[in-house]
């Protein structure tokens, strides 16, 4: 057996369909504002400092890339050791002194 539904009840279901409509509406609206607008302005702005980053590495290795003078080979000689002997600081005290 069917239950009569209430005027009420007929309209409760009706505002709620209305307003799950509403909402995936609002969700939808939102995506295609992110897709059209936020999403390819920071494309735009990750790309623009990809391309400065790679002009800098470019441009530093054409810097580096200048010719350098030739190098020589470095020859060492070999030094004896020297040993330093500490030397005593000051006068050296007396014996009475100390004891006064």
């Amino acid at each position: 057996m069917e239950t009569i539904k209430s005027w009420y009840h007929r309209i409760d279901v009706q505002v709620d369909r209305l307003i799950r409509q509403y909402k995936r509406k609002k969700f939808l609206l939102k995506a295609k504002v992110f897709l059209l607008f936020v999403l390819p302005v920071l494309i735009l702005l990750i790309g623009v400092k990809a391309a400065k980053t790679w002009m800098r590495i470019k441009v530093r290795g054409i810097a580096t890339a200048s010719p350098s003078p030739k190098l020589l080979p470095v020859h060492q000689e070999t030094v004896p050791n020297q040993y330093v002997t500490p030397e005593p600081v000051g006068k050296p005290v007396a014996e009475d002194a100390r004891t006064k």
